[in-house]
């Protein structure tokens, strides 16, 4: 699937991730990276400053990229991957307004 991936926030981009992560074929690679991802998703949301803070690295993005590509390549079915594709289409998505 091609899609913005820039123009998306990444809570969102990680919640769709979460989505084809549970249609995928590949249950034990979904249970094995669950505890990652949550915590990718949680600190997506962090708002804090400072000591509290999360700063996404180029290592997390390449992560979840990688990690996309592979539940994209394992998908029960086409359910999920047209649920995003009309949620985009139809701008139904958080759009990430720092870019």
């Amino acid at each position: 699937m091609i899609m913005d991936w820039q123009n998306i926030d990444l809570t969102t981009r990680i919640k769709y991730l979460i989505m084809l992560l549970e249609n995928s074929n590949d249950a034990v690679g979904y249970k094995s990276h669950q505890s990652t991802v949550n915590s990718l998703l949680t600190g997506s949301q962090n708002k804090y400053a400072g000591d509290m803070s999360f700063e996404f690295t180029q290592s997390h993005y390449k992560y979840l990229y990688n990690l996309w590509n592979s539940a994209m390549k394992n998908q029960k079915d086409n359910s999920v991957v047209d649920l995003i594709k009309s949620e985009v289409m139809n701008n139904e998505v958080n759009i990430d307004s720092s870019n």
